[in-house]
Order: C-alpha cells, then structure tokens, then sequence
C-alpha cells in the first residue's frame, strides 16, 4: 500500500543504507575537497515526473587542536552537487571539549530522467586542514551509525 503524501503523491519506492560501526577517517582534508563518505543509494524512478526524497542522519567529529574548526555535509547526485552545505561547523565547543553530533537533513530532489540515479553523502572541512571522522567521535569510540534513505514521491 501507497502512503499519500498531504498535498498530492506518494511514496512509491523506499530504500535505505546504513554504516553502522565501521569508523571512517578522512585525513587532512581541507576546505572544499569533497569527500565520499561511503553511503552511497541508488534508484530508478518509474516516472520522470516523479521527485526523490532523499534524508541523511550523520555522526562525526573533525579532530584538531583548537575549536571552531569543523565538517560540513552535502549530497551529490550523480557527481553533481545538489544541496550545497547541508550541514555547517559541526565544530567543538569553545573550552576544546569536542562534540560528535548527529546532523540530519532531507531534500526533495527531481531528477527528471527514469534512468538510475546514484546519491552520495560527501564531507568536507570547515575550516583549515582537519581529519575528519565519520561514526566515531574525536577519541576514537565507535558505536555509532550514519543513514542515507532514499523515497520515490509521485508527481
């Protein structure tokens, strides 16, 4: 069964991808050099004038010895970005305390095409050159999981 959407469509096809423990570090990574982050979903709309409905929840921690450095997200489509920054200065604290965030964002995307298109979390610098970890916080605990989900909205 279909789930309406208020407004008009519905959910025609769902899938997800999760990382679960496995830590990932980016190492000296500087602004603006995009990283893919591993969750990476594809999908084929049944219409063009379909929309996909793309949600990510992430946990990182960028490592650096001062604060107000930080990572920021975005999702690609294709090797096109379609968001721009979705997340900004998931920083630490000003005392040097580091946090390991989660950040989440969704995005109503319309790709226009019935061909298979591929979605891509990416992470990037703040600020300066840091290493940057995904799924694990700044002292190297694990445990922690990151989602890319994909919906096909009818148009």
């Amino acid at each position: 069964m279909a789930v309406q959407i208020v407004g008009g469509g519905e959910i025609i096809n769902q899938i997800q991808s999760t990382k679960y423990t496995t830590a990932q570090t980016f190492s000296s990574i500087s602004v603006g050099s995009w990283q893919d982050t591993g969750l990476t979903l594809s999908i084929t709309p049944t219409s063009a004038s379909n929309r996909i409905l793309v949600m990510m929840s992430a946990v990182g921690a960028p490592n650096y010895t001062t604060s107000n450095g930080g990572m920021q997200f975005r999702i690609d489509r294709d090797g096109t970005d379609i968001t721009g920054v979705t997340a900004n200065n998931v920083s630490s604290a000003s005392n040097g305390e580091r946090l390991t965030p989660n950040v989440g964002y969704m995005y109503l995307d319309s790709p226009a095409t019935t061909s298979a298109v591929t979605y891509t979390l990416q992470v990037t610098a703040h600020t300066g050159t840091v290493t940057l970890y995904l799924n694990r916080n700044y002292n190297q605990s694990s445990g922690f999981s990151s989602t890319l989900t994909l919906m096909e909205v009818s148009g």
